[in-house]
């Protein structure tokens, strides 16, 4: 009867509790309902109302969640969750293929690539530095591995180039518009002024008239920075001629040569990658360069004729032979060949170009020796370096009268007969300036290494875009404050 008793005043406990409980909520929530109603004969039933439904989809909430039954995961059930299927590659004996070389596809370009990273890590990581910290190999085997995937990505953006526009279109079209800027600013100095210019003042003019028409390269400073990094690195054909020329002779006689004979029809390549009508804009620059279009209308149609001739009859064979040459390129073989001849040009011997003879053991002396004897072999190497910087200069100006010999005199009659005496005259000597001028073959290196940038990294055309904007303003600026 205790327990009755005791069970009944919990229940009437309970029932109070619940009772100011739910009170307090009703006017609670006929407190929020007073900013739309004013009536409480309104608000009040709408709160319990609306009480008594929260309180249902509380219940239903509930009652949903203990109704789920807790299934316990038995440790085989764990085990048979952890387990590895068949298939993974974590269980071959076989080493898995990294991304790069997947990448790559060449086992032997993937040598030359590694034997190419391995000079480069040894003269300027081991061995110039990283040595003298620690014997460990962790950090260049990481260089190595970072090296080697970005080569990985830049081979797979290769493959996936359109060689035949970039080398047909493109970069003729290129070569055409910087002949054209150089014959503006040939015409604006003076065709008789140019011939009487050596060639650092004829530079010197030619990058005025490009800063003041904006047309200069961002790369350029208007300063003497480039010319004492011309001075500096204007050596290296001295030093490393002879070993440029065995790699060349073997390069284009035992590769180039021996290879025509077996060029083969490639097979996987996409139709866009075969266009018709390839030599269009080779003779397009043809045009350019020797000015056909300004001679006279009866030279015109000549000219025009023999186009049309040599289009009707040879077109479909130099435009085989201009494929097959540039899908010659892609081939194992010759990337490693290129690659090989860029490392024995860079490092002739195994030693890197500009690494000279007894260095580092005479730096020291050289500097900080106060004796006479210092002093005399310090003139003695000003007297070296001297005799080396003539030699160089009589090289340059015997290859330079070389060229001109070839370009003004090695021409085929029928040539110069169909464009005529004086204008090839002219052009061969428009040529022959542009080449030896350091300012044009720089805008036309840069010109080209930014057009094979945008066609492997088209993310970089904004960039690149940006930066000749700002050299633009740079250029307008320096133009103003002259």
């Amino acid at each position: 009867m205790r327990r009755a008793m005791v069970g009944v005043d919990d229940l009437i406990e309970e029932a109070k509790v619940r009772t100011v409980w739910w009170a307090l909520c009703v006017f609670a929530i006929s407190y929020f309902l007073t900013h739309t109603s004013k009536s409480m004969w309104t608000n009040v039933p709408m709160s319990i109302l609306i009480l008594a439904f929260l309180r249902y989809l509380s219940f239903k909430v509930e009652f949903h969640w203990r109704g789920q039954p807790v299934q316990k995961q038995t440790y085989l059930s764990q085990l048979s969750k952890r387990q590895l299927s068949a298939n993974d590659h974590r269980l071959s004996t076989v080493a898995p293929v990294s991304r790069w070389r997947r990448k790559v596809g060449s086992p032997s370009v993937e040598a030359a690539f590694e034997s190419f990273i391995e000079n480069i890590l040894r003269d300027f990581v081991v061995d110039l530095w990283y040595s003298s910290i620690t014997p460990d190999r962790e950090a260049p085997e990481l260089i190595r591995g970072l090296i080697l995937h970005a080569l990985g990505e830049i081979s797979g953006r290769v493959k996936e180039m359109n060689l035949v526009d970039l080398l047909t279109r493109d970069m003729a079209d290129l070569i055409g518009h910087h002949l054209d800027i150089f014959r503006k600013n040939q015409s604006q100095i003076g065709v008789d002024v140019m011939g009487t210019l050596s060639s650092e003042e004829r530079d010197e003019r030619l990058k005025q008239h490009l800063i003041v028409s904006q047309e200069l390269h961002p790369a350029f400073r208007y300063g003497s920075n480039d010319i004492k990094l011309n001075e500096a690195y204007s050596g290296f054909d001295a030093q490393a001629s002879q070993q440029i020329e065995k790699p060349t002779r073997a390069y284009s006689d035992s590769s180039n040569m021996s290879s025509l004979n077996t060029f083969e029809d490639p097979a996987g390549i996409p139709p866009e990658w075969t266009p018709t009508n390839v030599s269009v804009h080779l003779l397009n620059l043809v045009d350019k360069v020797f000015q056909l279009k300004r001679r006279g209308w009866i030279r015109k149609q000549v000219l025009w004729i023999s186009k049309q001739i040599l289009q009707l009859v040879m077109e479909d064979a130099i435009d085989e032979w201009i494929l097959r040459q540039i899908n010659w390129l892609r081939r194992d073989e010759v990337i490693v060949q290129g690659i090989r001849w860029i490392q024995d040009t860079l490092w002739p011997n195994g030693v890197f170009f500009t690494r000279l003879d007894g260095y580092q053991g005479n730096a020291g002396p050289s500097q900080f020796d106060k004796h006479p004897s210092g002093s005399a072999n310090q003139a003695i190497g000003n007297r070296k370096d001297s005799a080396g910087s003539f030699e160089q200069q009589l090289e340059a100006s015997r290859n330079a009268s070389e060229v001109k010999k070839l370009l003004l005199g090695g021409t085929p009659s029928t040539l110069v007969s169909i464009i005529g005496y004086k204008q090839y005259q002219r052009s061969a000597r428009d040529i022959y300036y542009f080449l030896q001028s350091n300012v044009c073959v720089k805008q036309l290196a840069y010109a080209m290494i930014e057009q094979v940038l945008v066609s492997l990294f088209p993310e970089l055309r904004q960039l690149i875009e940006d930066i000749h904007e700002k050299g633009r303003k740079e250029q307008a600026s320096f133009t103003y404050q002259l």
